[in-house]
């Protein structure tokens, strides 16, 4: 019995987004311990200008239990 999906594209597009929530994480870990990361000089100028934009134009990135919410949320409804 064929559905007409394509299984396999459906399933590189749950990795990506995936991929995506894994990534925010990641971001939002460096930007709440940035000062272990200052300490240890794991800090790259140029990233740190980056991410640190990105971090103030989005509200969802504010804070510390949001980001979390959302990949978990995000994540979940997948």
């Amino acid at each position: 019995m064929q559905t007409g999906e394509n299984v396999q594209a459906l399933r590189k597009i749950l990795d990506f987004m995936r991929m995506g929530s894994i990534c925010l994480l990641l971001i939002h870990f460096y930007c709440v311990c940035y000062p272990a990361f200052k300490y240890w000089g794991f800090t790259i100028g140029l990233a740190d200008r980056l991410i640190f934009n990105l971090t103030q134009n989005i509200s969802l990135l504010s804070g510390v239990d949001k980001p979390k919410l959302f990949c978990l949320v995000y994540d979940l409804t997948v």
